[in-house]
Formats: C-alpha cells, structure tokens, sequence
C-alpha cells in the first residue's frame, strides 16, 4: 500500500510482545556478537560502532561507568528536580515542591503519601504516584516549548549542570567530528515498562547536522531506527544500561521511536547498599538522557 505507515507497524509489534519472550530475532545488540546484523557493525573509532545499514547511527555501547550512571542520575533527582526553572511534565499541572524539599526528597524520606495539590480543579496526587507513575521528563539548561516547539531566549535559561555537559561534550567530541558541539539543552525521559515513545523526529534546533546524543540508564529497551520517512521498515536496537547513540548525518534526520521497555533488566550495579527506595526506584526504570546543541 503506498501510503502505508510501515514504521508504525513495526512500533506496533514491539509494543505488543510480552515482557517476558520478546522476540529478538531482528534486533540488534551490539553487545552481543550472536546478535541480529552484528557482522555489519564497523568500529569507526575506538568504542564507536556503525551498522552499515544505519548510516550516521554511532553507537558507543558500555561507554558510561556504573559510577557515572549512579551520578548523572541522581544529579538529576536532588538537583535538577529541585530547581523550579527546569521544567517537567508535571509543572503545569501540580504545585511542585522545589528547593530542599522536593519531590525526590520527599519520596526518599517516605514522604511519599504526602498529597501534592493541583495548580486547577482536579484531585490532589501523593508524591509515591508523581515520582513512580506520572513523572516522564524534565528539561534542563535551554528549556524547550513542547507547546510551540521552540526554544525560549536562551538568556533566561537556568545554566546546564556542568560536570554532565562536560562529559556529554567528550563523548560526542570523541566520537565524530564535531569538535566544538556544546551541551546547551536536555530532555530526561522516565520510562516505566510498558511506556513507550512514538515514532518522530527531532528537528527543533538551529542546525541539524548537529550531532544529538542519548544515553540510557536502567531497564533496557527496544529502539527503532527508521529513515526520514515513515514508508521505511526500521531498524530495531537492543540499548542497555550504560549505553549511548549519537545521531549524525541521515539519522539526524529518521524517525526513531522507543516501543518496550525490557522489564527486570537493571543491572544489580545500580542497586546500594541502605539505599531501599533508590533500588525499588530504579529497578522499575528506564532514564534517558537527550542532550543536543541548539544555537550556531
């Protein structure tokens, strides 16, 4: 059919697979050398991978430490949450505690029945729903308008976390030829299994022969890789924890969705020790980092 939505399919047959036997037949993992279209990888540099098929695709699996996952993550949490500039899905909706006392403290204090208020008339929501069911992103540094699908003057900005802009900066500086990319905007995504992200394409920015970097934290996931139209079949990647893909050339531009989220595939890394309502957290989650430059 000509004007079939292919992509959609394919999303649609991941969507469906049960959490446990997901059929992985035609999904890649560049982990794993027995893996769907393995032979096809080519190392470009040192940690950095290509599929022949998927070109502009770079794919640099295993690159972040438990240690860095463990810390960019909970920079996000105690800091990033706490500050009112950076906006979430919530804000709208929920008069958010911020400062010292926020969500994420909150919820660790077990404080978690605590009701938070709603900015209209709708109910008021415990701090346990927010953290573990209805908290999907958060921006930081410049903070993109999912309304007008612009970015504000980046003046009023809060400045983006510096230790993760530099080692954003350093992946992509070291993986392609981008030499001077800067991190200036994130989008943290908060899966939970059976979240998925349908099929788009990001295309907001001043330039997009910008690289755009994604490192994945927690629960695997199934990612599509399409083409700059949705008549393509896509290509299917397995993404664990600790890994990143930077899309340059054509992938800038493809569709590219997130259909499942692989339940109990949290590394036990990522459990610590005291740490109870850390790991029940974690455990149940996939974060996902977005991290592009938005100005020339």
């Amino acid at each position: 059919m000509e004007n079939e939505n292919v992509f959609r399919l394919s999303e649609k047959f991941y969507k469906k697979q049960p959490d446990s036997g997901i059929d992985l037949s035609k999904v890649l993992d560049a982990s794993d050398e027995n893996s769907f279209g393995f032979e096809k990888l080519q190392e470009t540099k040192p940690g950095v991978w290509e599929h022949e098929e998927m070109p502009g695709l770079l794919i640099l699996n295993k690159c972040l430490a438990p240690e860095t996952q463990l810390d960019i993550v909970k920079c996000i949490l105690e800091r990033q949450l706490s500050d009112s500039r950076n906006k979430s899905n919530l804000s709208p909706f929920y008069e958010l505690p911020h400062g010292e006392k926020n969500l994420w403290t909150m919820y660790k204090n077990g404080e978690d029945n605590v009701a938070i208020p709603p900015t209209g008339s709708s109910k008021p929501v415990t701090v346990k729903n927010l953290m573990e069911k209805k908290l999907r992103w958060i921006t930081f540094g410049e903070q993109y308008n999912w309304t007008t699908r612009v970015y504000p003057d980046p003046a009023t900005a809060p400045p983006f976390p510096e230790k993760l802009g530099h080692l954003t900066e350093e992946l992509v500086h070291k993986a392609t030829e981008f030499k001077d990319w800067k991190a200036e905007a994130a989008i943290v995504n908060f899966y939970s299994p059976r979240d998925t992200l349908s099929g788009h394409v990001d295309d907001a920015e001043d330039d997009l022969t910008l690289p755009l970097l994604s490192m994945s934290i927690g629960l695997d996931c199934i990612y599509l890789l399409g083409t700059e139209t949705r008549k393509d079949v896509p290509k299917a990647i397995r993404l664990h924890s600790g890994d990143a893909v930077i899309m340059t050339g054509l992938s800038r531009k493809a569709y590219h969705a997130v259909p499942k989220i692989i339940p109990n595939t949290a590394p036990s890394y990522l459990q610590l020790k005291d740490e109870a309502v850390w790991n029940q957290w974690i455990q149940t989650k996939r974060v996902n980092f977005n991290i592009r430059q938005v100005r020339v």
